[in-house]
């Protein structure tokens, strides 16, 4: 599949907790690459991984959604 990290940036970037995201490509035996997300929340803010893959199952392909967070 041809994944662009930008859709996927400026997606998790419009969750009201997250103040930045950056996502990138990580080496996997089986797939070839898979995505992760590097998140800084906002201050105050807690939010786990499983939040955010829920976040992307709703607007995003599922294999569009990061293995890591």
């Amino acid at each position: 599949e041809n994944i662009s990290p930008k859709e996927i940036e400026d997606l998790i970037g419009t969750h009201e907790k997250i103040d930045m995201v950056q996502v990138i490509a990580v080496k996997d035996v089986k797939y070839g690459d898979e995505i992760c997300a590097w998140i800084k929340l906002k201050s105050d803010c807690k939010m786990t991984k499983e939040e955010v893959a829920e976040y992307c199952h709703k607007n995003l392909a599922h294999y569009k959604v990061p293995r890591y967070v």
